[in-house]
């Protein structure tokens, strides 16, 4: 019975000293383990630091940089915002700009519709042809508004005598439904009959150089000077008489020459026409 209880005794402390010594060896791997471990993080850590901290840095530039450039989503809303509304004040200013610069032109066409008896049709320039000067043009009304082939285009502006007058322009060569063609007189093929308003003396304008008209006198000898007022003659059928054309600009007297020639300076810019009045010929003809 003894011998029992001290072998039980003693297989009791086998196991505890066994026990409390394999505690002891992975107490003693568990840290050298983690020594271990600690060395290699810190050398994965040393050598992948530079890398991180550079991508880390590069992210935050390019960050940066994208904001700054195009803001945040907020910003650039607010950017387009801006740019719109700007851009309509623009138009608005652009539109003031252009009804002030064309007050005179607009106050001389209202006197002219209103004083003169005569059938007239506003119409505004939809297209011409390739150049600066308006030689063909196309107008944004046609037989529908009653327009006619044969009927005088003009516009308001101002005589010699200050009076708003009806500046010629051209004739109309084709009409379409809601359109129509112009051939100005700065056409060479489209010759416009004149006459001095001082004496009746004739000639004929044949297109335009150097900015002003140029043509010459039926007369060698007939009597023009700078400064007289030109108008239609009316010969020729294709215009009315004294629609007015311009002043004489200059006179050219060449010994070697049969003809004196002519410059005249037109009341109508042919570099910017935007908007004439048609003068229907039928009607004219009728009163006259």
């Amino acid at each position: 019975m003894n011998k029992f209880n001290y072998n039980h005794g003693l297989r009791k402390w086998i196991i505890f000293s066994t026990t409390v010594l394999l505690l002891l060896v992975l107490i003693f791997v568990t840290n050298q383990n983690r020594y271990v471990m600690n060395i290699g993080g810190n050398a994965i850590g040393t050598i992948t630091s530079p890398v991180t901290r550079a991508v880390y840095v590069t992210t935050s530039k390019v960050g940066e940089v994208f904001q700054s450039v195009f803001g945040t989503r907020q910003l650039r809303k607010e950017h387009a915002q801006l740019v719109a509304e700007n851009r309509q004040l623009q138009e608005r200013v652009n539109i003031m700009e252009n009804v002030i610069s064309r007050e005179d032109f607009l106050k001389d066409e209202y006197k002219l519709m209103q004083e003169r008896k005569r059938k007239y049709t506003a119409a505004n320039i939809s297209a011409k042809e390739p150049g600066n000067l308006f030689v063909h043009f196309t107008l944004d009304k046609g037989s529908k508004d009653s327009v006619n082939v044969g009927d005088t285009v003009v516009q308001g502006t101002l005589n010699e005598e200050n009076a708003v007058a009806e500046g010629l322009v051209g004739t109309v060569i084709e009409v379409g439904l809601n359109w129509s063609k112009v051939a100005s007189i700065l056409d060479e093929n489209n010759n416009v009959s004149f006459i001095v308003n001082r004496n009746q003396e004739t000639g004929v304008i044949q297109g335009m150089r150097d900015g002003k008209l140029y043509g010459f006198m039926y007369n060698k000898e007939g009597d023009i000077r700078t400064g007289d007022s030109i108008y239609s003659s009316g010969l020729g059928g294709i215009y009315p008489r004294d629609i007015y054309i311009g002043k004489v600009a200059e006179v050219l007297e060449d010994e070697n020459s049969l003809l004196k020639n002519v410059k005249i300076e037109s009341p109508i810019d042919f570099n910017k026409l935007y908007r004439v009045l048609i003068i229907d010929n039928g009607v004219n003809q009728n009163e006259e």
